[in-house]
């Protein structure tokens, strides 16, 4: 009886910081339904799942294989799989009806990248 009581207490609990976290996510995003956060997020995970497909693909037709050094194969990964995800990003993002949102993503993300002049 007090195990039953517990699970029910520790879901209500979990639908509780659910709802936190959406929210929380909401107004950082600047979106306005939880079913816009679900896209989101799904939209993330289909480009995730694509671009590791995509990366074999690419180095199976550049010849890369497990044996070549790390940072060649790193480097390739920032020059050419790397462009590769936020392409699939912008793809499944207009294809899911949120290109708006993944544009201005990709447009912060390479500003947090790009080297900033020091102010005096």
């Amino acid at each position: 009886m007090y195990s039953m009581m517990l699970k029910k207490n520790n879901l209500k609990n979990f639908k509780v910081n659910l709802r936190l976290v959406f929210n929380k996510i909401k107004k950082r995003w600047g979106i306005e339904s939880n079913f816009q956060v679900f896209i989101i997020f799904s939209v993330f995970a289909f480009t995730g799942a694509s671009v590791l497909l995509a990366k074999n693909i690419i180095y199976a037709q550049l010849g890369v294989s497990p044996d070549w050094a790390w940072y060649t194969r790193l480097c390739i990964w920032i020059f050419i799989v790397l462009p590769t995800y936020y392409v699939l990003l912008i793809l499944f993002g207009t294809i899911f009806g949120q290109k708006k949102f993944f544009v201005h993503f990709i447009k912060k993300s390479f500003n947090r990248l790009r080297w900033k002049k020091e102010q005096n």
